[in-house]
Parts: structure tokens; sequence; C-alpha cells
């Protein structure tokens, strides 16, 4: 990450406005000497730089559980669930930035979404393939002539999973650094690194190459977030808008629909908006 002097008098400079666990400022990425203010995420070098400074930071919210639970704490909401893999990550803002945009940056790239509940709480969670039913809609529970198909997502037949994004990427790196480490040389001068699979889908001629951003932080945790997406669209998605008499249903539960457009498919319900004025709940159900 790029690093902002903030003294006139001392070769200070500001790293994160977040107390971090650990500051390596870099000069065209080779470590140079220092003495850390983690408190306060500040630097001071003991010489000045030659060409580019940089710096990597390790903060403690480095998880996904971590980052929205901090989220949460800032605005004083209370955390209903949170259900993220415990993957490596990390966000880098140099500008204000508000939760909503920290919570959707955090999701976009983890098939994950986040809502907050009717009782005020957030909720955070990944899209999973429901294969029990929880909840069973029967023909005569839906309003008439109320259940439609909303959206068709084509299956995928590969996907890139751009990971471990560097927010100051260098033009030029350091001699040393290109001889004895020129992975991490290389690495330097890229913004994103790249985990890519692909998979066989004769019967779907139209499937889709998608390349996807994540706040993934490590290859491991990339390939493993690259195959479970694949695996999710490994076959065409739909998506059902349903208006239905039927009790209280929350996000996220898994529902088959016994109606002859959908054939008792299992799918998770992503969307509930209830009017109780008719005595209707409508349901958006992926599957």
């Amino acid at each position: 990450a790029p690093a902002f002097r903030s003294s006139t008098t001392t070769l200070e400079y500001t790293a994160s406005y977040l107390p971090v666990t650990a500051l390596t400022p870099k000069d065209i990425g080779n470590p140079v000497p220092h003495t850390d203010d983690l408190t306060n995420g500040k630097f001071t070098l003991s010489n000045a730089t030659q060409a580019e400074l940089t710096v990597d930071i390790e903060e403690a919210h480095n998880t996904p559980a971590l980052i929205a639970q901090w989220v949460a704490d800032q605005y004083g909401i209370i955390v209903g669930e949170i259900d993220m893999p415990a993957y490596t990550v990390g966000l880098y803002y140099s500008n204000e930035v508000s939760g909503r945009q920290i919570l959707d940056e955090l999701c976009d790239g983890l098939g994950a979404y986040w809502y907050i509940d009717q009782l005020g709480e957030l909720i955070v969670r990944q899209r999973s393939i429901p294969t029990v039913a929880e909840i069973t809609l029967f023909d005569d529970d839906i309003a008439d002539g109320q259940i439609a198909l909303s959206d068709t997502q084509p299956p995928w037949s590969s996907l890139t999973l751009r990971w471990g994004r560097n927010y100051a990427a260098l033009r030029q790196v350091a001699g040393v650094i290109e001889d004895d480490e020129p992975n991490e040389a290389a690495r330097l001068k890229r913004e994103w690194s790249e985990s890519k699979a692909t998979q066989s889908l004769q019967d779907y001629p139209l499937a889709e190459e998608v390349v996807r951003d994540t706040c993934i932080s490590n290859a491991t945790d990339a390939e493993t977030e690259r195959d479970r997406l694949l695996l999710q669209r490994s076959v065409r998605r739909d998506i059902y808008t349903i208006e239905a008499f039927m009790p209280v249903v929350e996000v996220a539960q898994a529902i088959s629909v016994e109606h002859p457009r959908m054939a008792g498919k299992i799918g998770s319900v992503i969307s509930v908006s209830r009017s109780p004025t008719n005595g209707t709940t409508e349901l958006g159900v992926w599957v």
C-alpha cells in the first residue's frame, strides 16, 4: 500500500488510521530500517528512501467475520449472524468509506450477501446450494398465477478469481529482489494475483468465462473459494418470484416448491417482502 508523510520535521509516515499489528515499509520492494508506532498506524524511517516507498500493512481484522463485526461495532449494530469462511482477507481504502461499501466489497468476491433484518441486526452469509428443504410450498399456497421466472444465470465454463490485490504496484523493483526473489518481484509489479480453473460443460454452449475480484489475501484460500463458486455454477441457475400465502419465512432458508413450473426443486430464499394488508409474502427463490 502507499504511505503518506505525516511530519515535516521527521521521516514519519502514516500507513493506516487504525491500529495495526505490523508495518513493513519498502523502497522499491526492499525492506528498510524503521521504527514502528503500531497503535497509530505510523512508522518513522531511519533514512530517506532512494526511490518509491510502499508499505505492507497487517491489521487485526483480517477475516470476513472480523471485518463484518468491526463494521457493526462502528455503527452500533447488533450482529444477528455471521456465517463466513475463515479466509485471510484484506481491504484498503485511501479515502472515506461507508460501512455499506465495505460489506459490499467483502461479500461480492466471496459469493456472499448481507442485510439488516427486521430486528435491526446485521446478517452476513455465504450463499450455498441447499439439498434438504426446510419449507415446502404447495401449489395452493401460491396466489393465482403469481409465480414467474424472473432471471436466468448461465453456468460458468471458467472462473478467474483475482486475489491478493497490490494497492501500490511498482514500475521498478530493487535488483536484489529481482535476482533473489523473482516471484516476489513479479507480484510487486502487478495489481492482482489470479487463480483460474475451468470445467467442461458440453450441455451449455453459452456457458460464461467469468472474472471476479475478491479481498482474499492468499493462494490457498483463493483456490478453495474459486472451486466452491465454480461448482455452484456448474449448471444453470434460475431465480423465481413467488407471491405466496404462508407464515414467516427468512432469507437463506431452503425451500421446495411443489408447482408445475418448479417441479419440487429445492432452492434458497434470497429475498422476502411481506404485505400485511393482503396476507401475502413475495419471495425470491434461487435454484
